[in-house]
């Protein structure tokens, strides 16, 4: 067994006495503390009374979920705040070239700020901190791959506070343990061999966002609907008052509306298809058998997928939405719903579930007419859900898909042969693209690894 030794110094300055904490900070005797070399501080909050700017301003808020995996923002989707708000948050101001390193909830996530444009001002979240060096000898983006190296998540990872939402203070971040900053040459060649990596992975994901791209179209002409003709945008249109009656009298509702509606196979609307929302019990099961738990947060909303499994016992399960194996679960909340919240439930812990209340739970009435998995790329499709939005009902910041608007939703039924070929042809575009964008990752990691051996030695 190895021994440890600790001085009380180190457990006064950590504010730890696990040994597993001290246990795994071999190697970092001859580090030094990172504020030797940066400015660490905080975002913040939009204050209690005050909102977003429902106008367009030079002035955004910039917050975690608003940065992609590969560091990219698109400013041009960032919330606004007005000339006046921003003068009270000015001195949680972010610029280019530095650092944002989050603090809440996910930890540790390190992005380098690039290409605000040159009219605006960003405001950081509180759930970030910005860092910034403080010589010119020190580089950004060497300190971004720095705190992205395995050897500081890990100091990271002990680091953290178990809380509800996990968290990190400004004051550890401040005494993470880094080698000695080397040369500006050596900074360099570290960040082009890191760089170059980010690019060939970037490469990776465009071509897998390609693929991912063309399956709304493949869908279309598959089943040979016609977008345009289908879409009341741009158009003149007539409603019936059958129509209008007992529905909504906006008209966005029916401009917007969009009707998946094939030249070639027979049409008809969701319902007559599919249960929503059937009724399901757990009867002849024990109230402590275990079964998967799946709120929102479990479904990733890129994939399409469940990613996250939890269990719960079912004498907990009251007030959750239930569903039993290859239901559909699809997200009827914004903005969950337009991102893309829906997956099927499979593999579910004795064949059953329970999750988020703001899922519809949907069921083929036939399966040997209707596959769900098919109809989960039907649901998936682009325009569907954005013309859903139209259908949008309830306050703002808690609008729901209305459960009649997704009933009379049009899709085509062709065939179940041709059903399970469009779903295959699908699954095999989403596996390629997800091999993609898996040895883009790889490639990354591969020089991490080797970014981490050379600074290391």
């Amino acid at each position: 067994m190895k021994k440890v030794d600790v001085h009380i110094s180190d457990i006064i300055n950590s504010q730890r006495i696990d040994v597993t904490y001290f246990a795994e900070k071999t190697g970092e005797s001859s580090f030094v503390p990172l504020s030797k070399y940066v400015e660490i501080k905080g975002g913040k909050r939009i204050p209690k009374g005050k909102s977003f700017s429902p106008e367009k301003t030079n002035y955004l808020y910039l917050r975690l979920s608003e940065i992609d995996d590969s560091g990219i923002i698109n400013y041009d989707a960032l919330k606004c705040i007005s000339e006046g708000l921003f003068n009270t948050l000015q001195r949680y101001e972010i610029k280019n070239d530095q650092v944002v390193f989050s603090i809440a909830g996910t930890i540790g996530k390190v992005f380098i700020i690039k290409d605000i444009p040159a009219d605006k001002r960003v405001v950081l979240t509180e759930n970030c901190a910005k860092i910034q060096p403080k010589t010119e000898q020190v580089l950004s983006d060497y300190i971004s791959i720095l705190l992205n190296c395995g050897f500081v998540q890990k100091q990271i990872e002990r680091n953290k506070i178990q809380t509800t939402i996990p968290k990190i203070g400004l004051d550890r971040i401040a005494k993470l343990k880094i080698p000695e900053i080397p040369s500006l040459d050596f900074q360099k060649k570290i960040i082009t061999i890191y760089q170059n990596a980010q690019k060939a992975r970037s490469n990776k994901n465009n071509e897998a966002k390609r693929l991912i791209n063309s399956i709304d179209d493949y869908i279309l002409d598959a089943l040979q609907v016609d977008g345009e003709k289908n879409s009341g945008k741009g158009k003149c249109f007539r409603i019936s008052v059958s129509d209008v009656i007992g529905s909504r009298l906006d008209v966005s509702y029916y401009k917007d509306k969009f009707e998946m509606a094939s030249s070639k196979y027979d049409n008809t609307k969701l319902s007559n298809v599919v249960d929503i929302d059937p009724k399901i019990s757990f009867i002849g099961k024990n109230a402590d058998d275990v079964i998967s738990f799946i709120p929102m947060e479990c479904i990733d909303e890129k994939s399409g997928e469940i990613i996250n499994w939890r269990e719960v016992a079912i004498e907990k399960s009251k007030g959750y939405t239930r569903f039993e194996e290859n239901d559909l679960l699809w997200a009827k909340i914004t903005p969950c719903m337009q991102n893309g919240k829906s997956a099927i439930a499979k593999g579910l812990k004795n064949g059953v579930g329970c999750g988020s209340t703001e899922f519809y739970v949907i069921r083929p009435k036939d399966g040997n007419k209707v596959l769900i998995d098919y109809v989960y790329l039907i649901l998936r499709h682009h325009d569907i859900l954005f013309a859903a939005q139209t259908s949008f009902s309830g306050s703002a910041g808690q609008q729901r898909v209305p459960k009649q608007y997704l009933k009379s939703i049009t899709i085509p039924i062709p065939d179940i042969s041709v059903q399970r070929e469009i779903v295959d042809t699908v699954y095999a575009i989403k596996a390629k693209a997800k091999q993609l964008q898996e040895k883009g990752n790889l490639l990354l990691e591969e020089a991490k690894l080797k970014i981490e051996n050379i600074i290391l030695g």
